[in-house]
């Protein structure tokens, strides 16, 4: 049965790919939002408190004591809301096993968004090589656990090559998930973050040996522009 209190929505990389995200969820879905729970430096509460329901401290020590408990207990003092978050490769992964067995968890995954982040960073890319490999590694391990067969949450899962050849597939999947009426005609999208650097930051990375295959392939990406019918929010 489910391990949690109620349902709830996990979105693993979106914030790195859409600008205001986290808006565009609380606005469509009607959703509580909080930011990355389980980023390395503490919790990200939704509007940037520090504790929140239940007596719940955003201490990254605290929470990664018994992460599981601590996302229990942060969904059943807020069972009366429909709760989200932000999910990504540099946040701490111990929840993962947690989020893939629980039949309440509704998972949103674009793979390679871990890419995004480091290509951003403005730092050279041989200074990144490690780190780029490493957060590589932890999406593939996430990946594989949530499309093992004993996983019971709800799964969808894009490639990075695939969000930008159709930006506005996976949000119109997302409204229609969370059975929101009206889905199927996306009326606000939240505008793409600047890309132009990704298919030559891939490639420098391929240049010193690492492959990043689970952002899929990537050429020259232009930050697309609105597709007609669909308004930018910002």
């Amino acid at each position: 049965g489910p391990l949690t209190a109620a349902p709830y929505a996990v979105f693993h990389g979106f914030n790195d790919i859409y600008r205001d995200f986290p808006d565009w969820v609380s606005s469509s879905l009607g959703a509580t939002m909080h930011g990355h729970l389980f980023a390395p430096e503490g919790a990200e509460f939704a509007d940037r408190a520090q504790d929140f329901a239940g007596g719940l401290s955003a201490n990254p020590r605290l929470r990664d004591y018994n992460p599981e408990a601590y996302l229990a207990n942060l969904i059943w003092s807020s069972r009366d809301e429909y709760l989200a978050f932000l999910f990504a490769a540099r946040d701490s992964q111990k929840i993962t096993s947690f989020l893939a067995r629980d039949p309440n968890a509704s998972v949103s995954m674009i793979s390679g968004t871990w890419a995004l982040p480091l290509m951003r960073s403005g730092k050279p890319v041989h200074t990144l090589r490690r780190q780029a490999a490493r957060l590589q590694q932890r999406e593939v391990r996430a990946v594989e656990r949530l499309r093992e067969r004993r996983t019971r949450a709800k799964v969808r899962i894009w490639s990075l090559a695939e969000v930008l050849e159709t930006p506005a597939e996976p949000l119109r999947a997302v409204l229609e998930d969370h059975s929101v009426p009206g889905a199927s005609a996306l009326t606000i999208m939240p505008p793409l973050r600047e890309m132009d650097a990704l298919a030559a930051f891939l490639q420098d990375l391929r240049n010193m040996g690492m492959d990043p295959h689970t952002a899929g392939p990537i050429v020259g990406v232009d930050t697309p522009i609105a597709r007609p019918g669909v308004k930018e929010l910002g």
